[in-house]
């Protein structure tokens, strides 16, 4: 066997000596009589760098991401309708009644809203409700009905959040009456007696508007639960407390709440 020099080598993978020769304040954590051996300061030079490492990683791993959207918790069916045979008509709650709730709500977990001191410029679909005129012929003549057909269109809106807690970091958007009357596109020149308005699925698109935009902070979004008064029929008991669009949207902020605990934020 020939035994020769190397002419070159790769970098090692261990920690060099050259790391305490820049950073020579290093040797005054060890002991005087350790300081002449090499293969203590090797050691300990890895183990530094190592523990470094360790702590680089744990805090990226745990650092919150720059954007978090809550999901769309669902409490109260969100949809109404009315008009043509519709027996009960659905209660909205106005968009003030909504903010005090919501805010009232989240006051119970220490965050304070500013009301509409955010603007964002966010990319989101919008539904478009289209209406066709069809006909068929029975026995008795000819029938005709119009049928509606809903699609979704890409909007680029400038969205002022209801509330934002400068502080906390935190937004959230009550989807009303008047905003799904913006964020619906009606094509047709043809009128139906029934109308349908879908709060939670608009809630969803502007879910999904704010997520692709990834915008700094945490957000919320909640919808109008839609209450249709009824009475108290198909209850067990007829005095039991009937639930109100209240009640629901109060379940939505509650469990926002636990969702920005569950993530860090609160």
């Amino acid at each position: 066997m020939k035994v020769s020099s190397l002419k070159s080598y790769l970098e090692p993978s261990y920690p060099a000596r050259s790391v305490l020769d820049e950073h020579p304040e290093l040797l005054e954590l060890v002991p005087v009589r350790w300081r002449a051996n090499p293969i203590v300061i090797g050691a300990l030079t890895g183990l530094c760098l190592m523990m470094s490492a360790y702590r680089s990683h744990a805090a990226s791993a745990g650092a919150p991401p720059a954007s978090r959207v809550a999901p769309v918790f669902q409490h109260g069916n969100g949809r109404a309708s009315y008009g043509c045979v519709a027996v009960a008509a659905p209660v909205f709650l106005s968009e003030d009644e909504a903010r005090q709730v919501i805010e009232d709500e989240a006051r119970k977990a220490g965050i304070s809203f500013t009301r509409d001191c955010k603007t964002l410029t966010i990319k989101a679909n919008a539904q478009r409700t289209a209406y066709f005129m069809e006909s068929e012929a029975d026995g008795r003549g000819r029938r005709v009905s119009i049928r509606p057909s809903t699609s979704t269109t890409e909007r680029t809106i400038n969205l002022t959040l209801d509330g934002t807690s400068k502080k906390a970091n935190i937004s959230y958007e009550f989807v009303s009456d008047a905003d799904f009357d913006t964020w619906r596109l009606v094509s047709s020149n043809i009128i139906s007696t029934v109308s349908v308005r879908d709060y939670a699925k608009t809630a969803e698109l502007l879910r999904d508007g704010l997520e692709k935009a990834k915008p700094q902070g945490a957000y919320g979004v909640f919808y109008d639960p839609v209450f249709y008064d009824t009475g108290n029929r198909g209850t067990n008991n007829p005095r039991a407390p009937k639930p109100t669009s209240a009640d629901e949207l109060r379940k939505q902020v509650q469990d926002f709440v636990e969702w920005l605990k569950a993530q860090g934020v609160i």
